[in-house]
């Protein structure tokens, strides 16, 4: 994902310059930091990053500038983007240009040149540490008003028992499920017939006596394995996650956790055993990494056959790392084809197992099942993935999907001369040149298969008319997430629009030999910054 950015502004070269590497050596892990010599520089590199979904928690502009002042770039940018903090920095403020800040731009603070490395330093933290917290806090009762609706359900029907106690033993509440593992017909029957846990329930009274004491001593215990009984008088082997609830003097308020019924597993798995498993499921690991390669370029069409029925098109499908996230699909069928690129969560293995299920479900869905319709494909896709991973539940262990964009490309039985394409994209565009014009078509705000993704969403279609000469791309993120270039930024959406379109009229071939030229020269010594994926096609 993308980093927030810090956006720097002033119009002496050597100041921008020491003010972004102060601000890098500070902060250039979790944020990125870009310049502009001017106000109206300033307000259109904003625009490129609100355009690419890129938060900017704080601005620091220089007063006096040629052009546009300070106080009035940042009352603009409040205009904009009124929760970003605004830093005012020069030695030459008039008390009416710092006025002016304050009361129309929400001025956060205010310093004069020059400044103290430290000062800057502090200043900007705190500033991104109040822009965090106020992030948080509106994510939290988001996450707290869904969270207390689903407590209570969780609680009943969770397949763990789970319980909360007091530190002498005594039961203050339990699940159905706890009351089932033990035996009991319900958490009323089990409240009322236990009483102390390490009298009544512990086949070893000293193991509760151990447990409480690394309960104090650390404040949660993980996987404790214990003996108990069962009402019946059985025993069985549990496993106990637990925390220690204190009150704000510190004092123990009570424990609250969960329980496993574990017996079986006891008595089929020994120390030994569990370690060969162990080693064994690591060796195993390790071989399949070695060949992820190989099966991932498997799930790749090949370019060469491709070609055979669409002879003016390119494939660029660079990974970040040896494997990756991204993929490309193709499918030709009775006078009619496929093309799809496809972003998945993650780069290495982890994104290139999402390509695998992406992959799979694509055949599935259009080769099994004869949809060839992009939205209905991205709609059971959606399920499909969203399945596939159980993030449709509530115990849902990731929260992974993707972003794709899939064209239907219908032709005419004679000759296979194109006339119609059909589009559809989850977050990824569609770009066409038609008559000297770089035309984009959106795809639905909506991403696949996460968690927040909605299994009812149905996706739109769009349908372009194809003439003679026209040209059409469909590309990941990755290329225009690239940082590089003389002045340390992202490549750009901008940019590599621009790019398509001035060259849209040459042969395909020439076409991705400049597309990844620009790529390479762009990106320089940095590193690259995502997989990258781009594919073309048109019609002469």
């Amino acid at each position: 994902m993308n980093k927030p950015v810090i956006i720097c502004v002033d119009d002496e070269k050597v100041v921008l310059t020491s003010l972004k590497e102060q601000l890098k050596r500070a902060f250039g892990k979790d944020y990125s930091v870009e310049t502009a010599e001017n106000g109206e520089d300033a307000l259109d590199l904003y625009e490129e990053l609100a355009e690419d979904e890129i938060e900017v928690p704080v601005i620091i502009s220089d007063y006096i500038m040629p052009g546009m002042k300070g106080d009035e770039l940042l009352q603009r940018i409040h205009d904009l983007a009124p929760k970003m903090l605004k830093i005012l920095l020069t030695g030459q403020a008039s008390t009416e240009g710092v006025t002016n800040a304050v009361n129309y731009a929400n001025l956060y603070r205010y310093m004069a040149k020059p400044w103290e490395q430290e000062d800057i330093v502090l200043t900007v933290s705190e500033a991104i540490r109040s822009w965090l917290q106020e992030k948080q806090i509106r994510e939290q009762n988001e996450q707290l008003r869904a969270s207390e609706a689903k407590y209570r359900s969780i609680f009943e029907n969770a397949v763990e028992g789970m319980y909360q106690t007091t530190p002498d033993g005594r039961i203050l509440s339990a699940n159905p499920s706890m009351a089932r593992i033990l035996g009991y017909d319900s958490p009323e029957e089990l409240l009322s017939s236990v009483d102390d846990l390490a009298k009544q329930s512990y086949v070893n009274p000293k193991d509760r006596e151990t447990f409480g004491r690394i309960l104090s001593e650390e404040g949660q215990v993980i996987g404790f394995q214990v003996q108990q009984y069962r009402k019946d008088g059985s025993k069985i082997w549990l496993s106990l996650t637990s925390r220690c609830v204190r009150d704000a003097n510190g004092e123990v308020l009570y424990y609250e956790g969960s329980l496993m019924d574990i017996t079986e597993q006891r008595e089929r798995e020994k120390a030994e055993r569990a370690r060969e498993i162990a080693e064994a499921a690591n060796k195993k690991m390790m071989e399949s990494i070695h060949y992820a390669k190989m099966i991932q370029q498997s799930l790749l069409p090949n370019p060469e056959e491709v070609k055979t029925w669409l002879p003016d098109s390119f494939f660029i499908w660079k990974p970040r790392d040896i494997v990756g996230g991204d993929i490309f699909f193709t499918d030709f069928f009775e006078g009619s084809f496929v093309v799809a690129v496809i972003d998945c969560t993650g780069h290495g293995v982890p994104g290139a197992f999402m390509t695998m299920i992406a992959s799979s479900a694509l055949k599935r869905i259009i080769k099994d099942e004869s949809c060839h319709d992009p939205a209905e494909i991205l709609k059971r896709l959606n399920f499909i993935v969203k399945t596939t991973l159980q993030q449709d539940t509530e115990h849902a262990l990731s929260d992974d999907g993707l972003d794709a964009a899939i064209c239907l490309v219908k032709l005419r039985e004679t000759h296979f001369t194109s006339f119609e394409l059909t589009f559809a994209g989850a977050r990824v565009p569609l770009f066409y040149m038609h008559r000297n014009e770089l035309n984009i078509i959106k795809g639905d705000r909506q991403s696949v298969g996460y968690r927040k993704s909605d299994l009812k969403f149905s996706f739109t279609n769009h349908i372009v008319n194809i003439e003679k000469e026209m040209s059409f791309y469909m590309a990941t993120d990755g290329f225009a997430d690239q940082m590089g270039g003389e002045r340390e930024r992202r490549f750009g959406s901008r940019r590599f629009r621009e790019l398509l379109r001035e060259n849209a009229h040459l042969p395909f071939e020439k076409q991705e030999e400049i597309l990844l030229q620009a790529f390479d020269e762009y990106k320089g010594d940095y590193e690259r910054q995502d997989d990258v994926t781009v594919v073309g096609f048109g019609f002469k």
